[in-house]
């Protein structure tokens, strides 16, 4: 995935897609397993927020918004979806959003692409521990206690991000500085070349 998008496609995406208001997104594959949970934070954080709007992002992502409207019909027009973009496209997708909420049934850790995506672009993610977590991510703080299918914890993280743009935008700049030391293309080079070096 691009760590870059293109300011001006990335403008002309936000007043598209949510011009007065906030923009929340998620990157992902709309797995059965995972489609109600997903519906119940989205749904929270939407509620009572009129100018708020949801990007579901990814393959399968345009049936379940479909699906999720039809059965929920006063957010029809407040749920946006793109299916099977290029991996440039979803970048400035992704960077329109003024948070990513990635919940995962086994909690966040370094093998989810869709969380790299986010990382790798510097935006803001509200995401869950389990048992999958690496230490790391408590670490540089960018996971709070939040254990997984806690749809209630998700959304309290949400709101008090959404209602700070300050705290949105230092959570950004942790996660893009551990994307850049810890899993970046230029990190990964270093690191298979000391191996090689280590083994002569």
């Amino acid at each position: 995935m691009p760590t870059e998008a293109v300011a001006d496609s990335v403008l002309r995406l936000r007043q598209e897609l949510a011009p007065r208001g906030l923009l929340i997104g998620h990157f992902g594959t709309y797995h059965d397993r995972d489609r109600g949970h997903l519906r119940e934070v989205f749904a929270a954080i939407l509620r009572g927020h009129g100018d708020r709007r949801a990007l579901m992002i990814g393959r399968g992502a345009e049936a379940f918004a479909a699906e999720w409207q039809s059965a929920e019909p006063e957010l029809v027009g407040r749920i946006m979806a793109r299916s099977d973009l290029p991996g440039d496209e979803v970048a400035e997708h992704l960077s329109a959003c003024d948070l990513l909420v990635q919940p995962y049934f086994d909690g966040v850790s370094a093998r989810r692409g869709s969380m790299m995506a986010g990382l790798g672009l510097g935006r803001p993610i509200v995401t869950n521990v389990g048992w999958a977590t690496e230490p790391l991510w408590r670490d540089e703080g960018l996971v709070e206690p939040i254990a997984a299918g806690d749809a209630a914890g998700l959304v309290r993280r949400t709101e008090l991000l959404l209602a700070s743009s300050e705290e949105r935008e230092r959570l950004a700049a942790s996660g893009r500085r551990l994307y850049e030391t810890t899993f970046s293309c230029r990190r990964t080079i270093e690191r298979l070349r000391a191996d090689a070096l280590a083994a002569k």
